[in-house]
């Protein structure tokens, strides 16, 4: 989801929406990423990935 239209941004209005920001939301996958990601979090991340990619071959 483009970070414009989280909630917590919903306060600021964006006139005629961001294109580019919204079509690159349909194609572009977010990763978690911080240090504090346990290595069960991981696992979970890389099966949840492997299974996107077999579904969607």
């Amino acid at each position: 989801m483009p970070i414009h239209k989280q909630g917590v941004y919903s306060v600021y209005p964006t006139p005629g929406g961001l294109p580019v920001t919204e079509a690159k939301a349909e194609t572009v996958m977010s990763l978690p990423m911080h240090p504090y990601l346990t290595e069960d979090h991981q696992d979970q991340i890389i099966a949840a990935i492997r299974s996107h990619v077999l579904k969607n071959r």
